[in-house]
């Protein structure tokens, strides 16, 4: 029997969630970016739905294990454009505007997929996950897992992990603390799902640990919307 595998927004870097160019902002740069974030407040009961399509999957791991899935989120948050040299790893990237150079938040759907066995899958994914957690790390300061095992993302049961790691300032601003965590959504018996990472950083206030991520506000809205179809 094959065994089940998973790819997917698992290189997803610090860099991802800064916007370097604004390491010698101006303070009307930073004024901006706060204007931003105080429309994103006001806004944030009005709410667009993702769809995905086969458009979306730029890459053959993509287009080999694509899914049909449908979210809601803030109508001021942006869809991140995904490569098109066939290197794409996320079927969406979606982020919150910036504030002092970093994202609030950001929301990235790669893929998943198993054999259909699901008992079988799920003890190896997490046999896997250990792995694919400290892959993904590498690409953060100080990075750290704070849990690991089954999770809950809305209405799905899930597999994944917590984190915490943070980022230097850009310009004047204050260091970056991230909090994050990613989930596996295989529903038993199925081939194919998904790859769900979430940030979050210390430029939003709602979210304090990466225990939380996912509980209340903007994200759990995000969470209870999210369809596997």
């Amino acid at each position: 029997m094959r065994k089940a595998l998973l790819i997917g927004a698992v290189a997803i870097s610090l860099a991802s969630l800064a916007a370097c160019e604004f390491s010698t902002g101006s303070n009307e740069d930073q004024r901006e970016e706060r204007a931003e974030a105080d429309d994103e407040k006001r806004e944030q009961a009005e709410s667009r739905e993702f769809v995905n399509s086969r458009d979306n999957a730029r890459s053959d791991s993509l287009r080999e294990h694509y899914v049909d899935f449908r979210f809601d989120y803030p109508e001021v948050w942006t869809i991140t454009p995904q490569p098109n040299d066939g290197t794409a790893q996320n079927y969406v990237r979606i982020a919150s505007p910036l504030i002092d150079g970093y994202e609030s938040y950001a929301f990235h759907v790669g893929s998943a997929y198993g054999t259909g066995d699901g008992d079988a899958d799920r003890a190896q994914f997490e046999l896997l996950l250990p792995q694919v957690s400290a892959q993904f790390g590498a690409n953060f300061n100080d990075y750290r897992v704070t849990s690991s095992g089954a999770q809950r993302l809305g209405e799905h049961d899930t597999l994944g992990w917590r984190f915490e790691a943070n980022g230097p300032g850009i310009g004047d601003s204050a260091p970056v603390d991230i909090h994050g965590r990613g989930d596996i959504l295989l529903p038993p018996g199925a081939t194919r799902g998904v790859l769900i990472v979430t940030l979050a950083t210390s430029r939003q206030g709602e979210v304090t640990s990466a225990d939380e991520l996912g509980n209340s506000g903007v994200i759990a809205d995000i969470f209870d919307s999210f369809r596997l179809d």
